[in-house]
């Protein structure tokens, strides 16, 4: 107590003691980290005093972890078989056959001719692996999800014998430069390997000559700056203003790690387990011998187990057997585990694991719906705008100045069409998507486009079936114009009609 208070209590008690506890609250939360705010999150005390967050801007914070980020999650996928499959599973569905893309022009016949040339050319695109434009699609998203980032060069001069110029290589995000001095400068025109205008454009990328990370390429650090145009940046944007990506295990990479640990101990364990360990306890003193050593005993020793025998100890000796013990709660382990590293990288449980014990129909269509919503945003919003919008316009433009297409191709758009989803229950959501179509809220060409088939190509082939099955007198119980639903003809003249015609064709 100061002075003041000590005459205060001379007089006063009550109000002495008073004073004394609203100063010591006050310098209890002081110490807890000062005034009272609004938000729990942004207190100070016990429970976050170990919780640091440093204030990064979106490129510094890319920039100080990804390299580290980057060659754990590839060390992951090698390794650990959920990281593996977690990075499969994306792709497979982001891709799986390929983003087709389809001409949108206001013509027909210079739709189906670009179309045709997209194909002749998307099957030789890159000639240094033989993959197509569709396996060029599932490189460059496997490499993003796995390490954060993929880049797509594309080399405008192409073969000789090549009717478009234009070819394709996948570079992993090694080949970009890596620029440590400038990168949290705005001012710089190079920042993390990025050459931009004064307008904040990217003008061109810094990409060595090889690999700086192969062994035979240690060392080297050539570069060259290659323009923007020809080079597809592909990375998932999370912050504004960020140059760079992380691999999609940033956030469950530590999980991962602890399950193989925990994985690799219960393994250990239960080898030590198997092997039933015997212990001889002896009370001879320092003059025993120990266990396994010669000895001249004519009873002999206890030195291993074997069926059907019969052992003989020394006065005095005792066996104790090693009591094996339980391992734990490694199945709930495991699973919670999953759980949570499944909803890190935006999986379903059953996805990343394959169990699907648990799962019923209206369980694996709940989880399946916001997953689709999860893919659907990554085809639309990263993989058609990032990768396949400015291969398709580099891919017109080099036709048209080759004279592969004609000039009225100039600035050709199309419309993409992703992987179709398979039904959960073909028989019901079939049902489910003809009910929409007839109640107007849908239509057929969407709904043929979201089974993956392009609708003026499923046409055609329908039309050209049924032509071929027409002339030659066949009738199908899948035909709709022939039979109805539950299975009646619909018109018995007409299908009269039919066999009459081709009963006429037959006659020489």
């Amino acid at each position: 107590m100061n002075l003041l208070d000590r005459a205060i209590a001379a007089v006063a008690p009550k109000l002495a003691l008073s004073r004394v506890q609203a100063r010591t609250q006050l310098e209890l939360i002081g110490k807890l980290g000062g005034v009272k705010r609004g938000y729990d999150a942004a207190s100070r005390g016990r429970r976050t005093q170990n919780w640091r967050t440093p204030a990064r801007g979106a490129v510094l914070e890319v920039q100080t972890a990804r390299a580290l980020i980057r060659d754990r999650a590839r060390d992951l996928v090698r390794n650990n078989p959920w990281g593996r499959r977690a990075v499969h599973v994306q792709v497979s569905n982001q891709i799986g056959t390929g983003i087709r893309p389809r001409a949108n022009t206001s013509s027909k016949d210079l739709n189906k001719r670009i179309d045709e040339l997209w194909e002749e050319w998307g099957a030789g695109c890159d000639p240094s692996t033989g993959l197509d434009i569709y396996g060029i699609q599932a490189l460059a998203a496997r490499t993003r999800s796995e390490s954060g980032e993929g880049l797509v060069l594309m080399s405008r001069r192409g073969e000789n014998s090549a009717r478009v110029p234009l070819t394709l290589q996948v570079l992993e995000t090694d080949w970009l430069v890596e620029d440590h001095t400038s990168a949290a400068l705005p001012q710089s025109p190079v920042r993390e390997g990025i050459r931009f205008d004064a307008n904040g454009r990217r003008i061109a990328y810094q990409l060595y000559d090889a690999n700086p990370n192969d062994i035979w390429q240690s060392g080297l650090a050539n570069f060259r700056e290659v323009p923007a145009r020809d080079v597809v940046h592909l990375y998932r944007i999370e912050r504004p203003g960020q140059l760079r990506g992380v691999s999609d295990l940033a956030s469950v990479m530590g999980r991962l790690r602890d399950l193989d640990d925990y994985h690799d101990a219960a393994l250990m364990m239960a080898k030590v387990q198997a092997v039933l360990g015997v212990f001889v306890t002896q009370t001879g003193g320092p003059t025993a011998s120990p266990l396994g050593a010669a000895s001249n005993d004519e009873l002999g020793r206890l030195e291993e187990l074997m069926p059907g025998m019969i052992g003989y100890l020394r006065p005095g000796e005792d066996v104790k057997f090693l009591a094996p013990q339980a391992s734990g709660p490694f199945a709930e382990y495991t699973r919670a585990a999953l759980h949570a590293i499944a909803m890190g990288v935006g999986l379903t449980y059953h996805l990343l694991t394959g169990d699907l014990r648990d799962a019923n129909y209206s369980s694996l269509r709940a989880g399946n719906i916001e997953f689709r919503r999860n893919v659907e945003q990554d085809q639309w919003l990263m993989l058609i705008p990032l990768l396949c919008v400015p291969i398709w316009n580099a891919f017109i433009s080099q036709a048209v100045l080759s004279g592969a297409l004609p000039t009225a191709a100039a600035g050709a758009t199309a419309l993409w069409t992703p992987p179709r989803f398979e039904l959960v229950d073909p028989s019901r959501d079939t049902l489910a998507i003809i009910a929409q179509v007839r109640a107007g809220l849908m239509t057929m060409p969407q709904a043929i486009a979201e089974m993956g088939w392009d609708p003026e190509k499923q046409v055609a082939e329908i039309k050209a079936f049924n032509e071929l099955v027409d002339a030659a007198g066949v009738i199908l119980d899948t035909d709709p114009r022939r039979i109805s639903g539950p299975g009646t003809p619909n018109d018995p003249k007409q299908l009269a009609k039919i066999e009459l015609d081709a009963k006429a064709g037959d006659k020489p």
